[in-house]
C-alpha cells in the first residue's frame, strides 16, 4: 500500500504529535480515524525524530479478519533500547464496504493490557491509526500483541451474509513505531531477533557466500544459519544468497576463513562478540551482520559445532495459540491465546492449531476431547449446535437446546484421532446462534443480544496416543534426521549456481525454526543417483531425477481439470480445503480391494465410519506452481490377492522433493509460502500452492509404510493393531471371514462329535 507525499506528510506529524503527548488522530485521505483511546504521558516537545516501523511477525494472510468475531495472537521481540522508545503502536486498517461501523470494531492490547478499541470504517480506502503506549506496558525480549475484531453486516442479517466479513491489517505499514537513535545495535545473539523484519513479517537473511559451488561451505552456512535461527528465535526466515550483501530490513551472513577474506567485510564497525561469533554494522548498507572466521575450513567447522551445542537445550518453540502435543496433554483456552468473549452475531467461529508429532498414528482407537465452557441464549433458533470440524471434517456437535438451561459447564465433545494427521491440525469450533430478531433485521436490537459466550476456561484434552510412523507424510520428511543415529541429513542441489541455494537454505531455516536439535548436513551438488540415500531435495522440476520425476508427476494434475466431489477423513463429506482442485484416480475394478472399498463408501454413506479414505487423489498444478511432496524410498505393491496389507520398514527416511517449473517459480513459491505463514500447513503426501491465486491444496497418502518402532511398549500394541485393522477395511473383512470359517468349522465338528440330542 503505498500513500502520497502528502499522507505521508500528515501520518509523520500524527505520530510525533502522540510522542509529544498531543492528542491526534492519523488518518488516510477521505477517511476520518478514531480518537487514540490510550493517552500518551506528557513529554517535552522535540523536532520529531526519523520513525521506523517495527512490523509484526505476520503476513497478509494472518493479519486479515473474517467472520463476525476473529482474534489473533503475536509476539514481537524489542531490544531495550526498542522499549525505551517505542511509545506508539500504528494500525493500518482496511475492512469491507458491507460493515456497520457502529457495531464493528477492532481492539488492541499488548502483553495483556488493552490499549485501544477502535470503529472499523475503513472501507473507502486504508486509514492509519496511532495508538499511544502507556510506560510499563512493554519489556525487552518477547512481546504479545493481541487484535480482536468484531464485526455486523450493514443490511443483510442472515447468516450467509456473514461470510462478507473482513478486516485487514496492511501488514507493510502495521507495527511498533520506533524512533531511530543515534548509531546502536545488536550486541548479543538474543539482540539478532530484534532487527527489523521485512514489511511481510519475515526475517531476511542474506548470505555472503564467494563461491555457491563449494558443497563444504553450503554445509557450513546452512548449520551455521540454523543455529542462529534456534538461539535467536528467529521466525519465517527467508535466505537469499548474495556476494555483496542484502538490502533493507534483515542481516547479513559472513563465513570467512584466512583464505577467503571478503574485502566487503573490512569496513564494519564491530559491535560485539559472543560465542566466537562477531556482530557488526555495514556503513554502506546500514544491515547488521553476523561473521564467523576462522583459520581453515577444519576450524570452521570445529566453530559451528560448537555454536550450535551452545544452544543445546533450550525450549522448543511454542507459537501463541498452537498447541504443539508431544503425548498425554491438557490444556486451557485461555493458555492458548482464546479470551472469553461476548458473542451477538449469527455465527460464531473459532479454531485451534493442534500440532502432532510425525510418529503420531491416526485411528480408530481413541479420541481426544474438548471440554465446553459457556452459555447461550435461551432465544436461539430450534436445532441450534455447536459444531466441530478437524480438517474440514465434521466430527461432533453439542446441542444447544433449553434442556440444558443456557449453561455448558464442561460439555464433553468427543474427536476421534483419525481425523488427525501428524503435523498441524485445524479444530474449528461453530455455532449458528441466529434468531427471530435477524428475520427483522433489527442492528438496534441485536447490538444488545448476546447469544453465545465461550469461556476461556474451556480444555482441550488430547490422550496417550499410539507412536507409529508412517511414509510417505512431509512431516516425517522434514523431522527425518533426528532420532540421534549420528547420520547426516542428506540435501541434494540438482541445479547449479546460486539459484538452488538460497531456496534450499530456506527450506533447511524454516524446518529449524519448527524443531529443536540440529543434525549434520550433507550437501550433494548434482543430482542423486538412483542408489543414493533418501533426503531432501531442492530443484526445478526439469532438473529432477528420472524417477523421481515420474513419481512426483504421478501426484500432479492440471488445474484445469474438472471438479470432482472427495471423501476425506472417512467423514463422507465434501473436502472444502480441496473441493474444485483434486481429482479422484478410478479405482480399478475385479479385484477384493475395488469392491471391499464400494463396501466401505456403502456404509459410510449408511453412518459407519472408517479410518482414511483409501482413494488416491493428486494435487492441482499449474506453470506458476510450488509442489512440496513426500515419497516413499521404493513401490509399494498392491498387497495379497487383491488384500492390502501392512507393510513395515525398519528405515523413517523418505525423499522429501521441493519443485516448481524453473527457478525463479521455485524462489518465489518458497518466499510465497513463507511470507503468507502457511509453512505449517506443509502435510500430509503432497501440497501444491498456487502463484496465480494463493490457493493452496493437499492430499493425504493413498498408501503407506508402517515404520516399525525402536522400543515398542505394551500400550501401544492394543491400538496399533486396532489401528491397522480399521484402516485396512479390506484385511479386517478378511479377518472376519476367516473367524467365521473357523467358527463354523469348529461348531460343525463339535456337533460332529456330541451327536444330535
Amino acid at each position: 500500500m503505498i500513500l502520497s507525499h502528502k499522507s505521508l506528510t500528515r501520518v509523520s506529524a500524527a505520530v510525533a504529535a502522540v510522542l509529544a503527548g498531543t492528542p491526534t488522530a492519523m488518518a488516510a485521505p477521505a477517511t476520518p480515524a478514531p480518537a487514540v483511546v490510550a493517552p500518551a504521558p506528557a513529554l517535552v516537545v522535540a523536532p520529531a525524530p526519523a520513525l521506523a516501523l517495527k512490523h509484526l511477525p505476520a503476513g497478509q494472510e494472518q493479519l486479515t479478519f473474517r467472520g463476525e468475531l476473529s482474534h489473533r495472537t503475536f509476539s514481537i521481540y524489542l531490544g531495550r533500547g526498542e522499549v525505551e522508545r517505542a511509545k506508539v503502536f500504528q494500525l493500518a486498517l482496511k475492512n469491507a464496504v458491507a460493515l456497520l461501523p457502529e457495531r464493528s470494531t477492532l481492539k488492541l492490547s499488548v502483553n495483556g493490557r488493552a490499549l485501544a478499541t477502535l470503529p472499523a470504517r475503513s472501507s473507502e480506502g486504508l486509514s492509519i491509526t496511532p495508538v499511544a503506549i502507556p510506560p510499563g506496558v512493554l519489556v525487552p525480549g518477547f512481546n504479545t500483541v493481541e487484535v480482536s475484531v468484531a464485526m455486523a453486516h450493514r443490511v443483510d442479517c442472515s447468516v450467509a451474509a456473514t461470510y462478507e466479513l473482513w478486516t485487514l491489517l496492511d501488514p507493510a505499514q502495521t507495527g511498533f513505531v520506533v524512533p531511530t537513535a543515534p548509531w546502536g545495535g545488536s550486541r548479543s545473539i538474543s539482540d539478532i531477533a530484534a532487527e527489523a523484519l521485512a514489511a511481510d513479517g519475515t526475517t531476511r537473511i542474506a548470505l555472503r557466500i564467494p563461491d555457491s559451488g563449494d558443497a563444504g561451505a553450503i554445509e557450513r552456512a546452512s548449520l551455521f544459519i540454523d543455529a542462529l535461527v534456534q538461539r535467536a528465535g528467529l521466525v519465517r526466515p527467508i535466505v537469499e544468497t548474495d556476494e555483496g550483501g542484502g538490502r533493507g530490513a534483515g542481516f547479513d551472513v559472513v563465513i570467512e576463513s584466512a583464505g577467503t577474506r571478503d574485502e566487503a567485510t573490512r569496513n564494519l564497525r564491530i559491535l560485539g562478540r559472543e560465542d566466537g561469533v562477531t556482530l557488526a554494522r555495514d556503513a554502506n548498507t546500514d544491515r547488521l551482520v553476523v561473521a564467523l572466521s576462522g583459520t581453515d575450513d577444519a576450524d570452521l567447522d570445529r566453530q559451528i559445532v560448537a555454536f550450535a551445542a551452545s544452544g543445546a537445550g533450550l525450549p522448543p518453540p511454542s507459537p501463541a495459540g498452537e498447541m504443539i502435543v508431544a503425548g498425554e496433554e491438557r490444556r486451557s483456552f485461555a493458555s492458548l491465546g482464546l479470551p472469553t468473549e461476548s458473542f451477538s452475531g449469527r455465527r460464531f467461529a473459532s479454531a485451534l492449531d493442534v500440532v502432532l508429532p510425525s510418529d503420531f498414528y491416526p485411528a480408530n482407537y481413541d479420541k481426544a476431547q474438548v471440554l465446553i465452557d459457556g452459555s447461550y441464549a435461551a432465544s436461539l433458533d430450534p436445532g441450534s449446535d455447536l459444531v466441530f470440524r478437524v480438517n474440514g471434517a465434521l466430527v461432533s456437535s453439542l446441542r444447544l437446546g433449553p434442556d440444558r438451561g443456557g449453561l455448558l459447564d464442561h460439555e464433553t465433545v468427543d474427536l476421534p484421532l483419525r481425523f488427525f494427521h501428524p503435523g498441524r491440525n485445524a479444530v474449528e469450533i461453530e455455532a449458528i446462534t441466529s434468531t427471530a430478531a435477524d428475520r427483522q433485521c433489527d442492528t438496534t436490537a441485536m447490538a444488545n443480544d448476546v447469544r453465545f459466550t465461550l469461556g476461556k476456561t474451556s480444555e482441550i484434552v488430547f490422550p496417550s496416543f499410539a507412536h507409529l510412523g508412517t511414509i510417505p507424510q512431509i512431516p516425517g520428511a522434514m523431522a527425518d534426521g533426528r532420532r540421534g543415529d549420528g547420520t547426516a541429513v542428506d540435501l541434494y542441489l540438482p541445479g547449479t549456481g546460486a539459484a538452488s541455494v538460497g531456496p534450499a537454505l530456506t527450506v533447511m531455516a524454516n524446518r529449524a525454526a519448527e524443531h529443536r536439535g540440529l543434525e549434520r548436513i550433507a550437501v550433494h551438488l548434482g543430482a542423486p543417483a538412483a542408489d543414493a540415500a533418501p533426503g531432501i531435495v531442492v530443484s526445478s522440476f526439469n532438473e529432477l531425477p528420472a524417477d523421481l520425476r515420474g513419481e512426483v508427476r504421478a501426484e500432479m494434475a492440471n488445474a484445469a481439470e474438472p471438479a470432482s466431489k472427495v471423501e476425506t477423513n472417512g467423514a463422507g463429506q465434501d473436502d472444502q480445503s480441496t473441493a474444485g482442485q483434486g481429482v479422484v484416480r478410478a479405482a480399478g475394478s475385479g479385484d477384493l480391494r475395488h469392491w471391499a472399498g464400494e463396501a466401505q463408501r456403502l456404509l459410510r454413506r449408511q453412518g459407519f465410519f472408517f479410518g482414511v479414505d483409501r482413494d488416491a487423489r493428486t494435487v492441482p498444478v499449474s506453470a506458476r506452481s510450488l509442489v512440496v511432496t513426500a515419497l516413499a524410498p521404493r513401490p509399494q505393491d498392491a498387497g495379497a490377492g487383491g488384500i492390502s496389507l501392512p507393510r513395515f520398514t525398519a528405515s523413517s527416511a523418505q525423499w522429501l522433493v521441493v519443485t516448481a517449473a524453473d527457478a525463479p517459480t521455485l524462489r518465489d513459491g518458497l518466499t510465497r509460502l513463507v511470507s503468507d505463514g502457511r509453512w505449517g500447513d506443509l502435510d500430509g503426501q503432497a501440497v501444491s500452492l498456487d502463484l496465480a491465486d494463493g490457493r493452496m491444496a493437499s492430499i493425504q497418502p493413498s498408501r503407506v509404510l508402517y515404520v516399525a518402532p525402536d522400543h515398542l511398549v505394551l500400550s501401544d500394541v492394543r491400538p496399533i493393531l486396532g489401528g491397522l485393522v480399521s484402516n485396512h477395511i479390506e484385511l479386517s473383512l478378511a479377518f472376519l471371514m476367516l473367524l467365521m470359517t473357523i467358527l463354523g468349522l469348529s461348531t460343525h465338528a463339535l456337533i460332529r462329535r456330541s451327536g444330535t440330542k
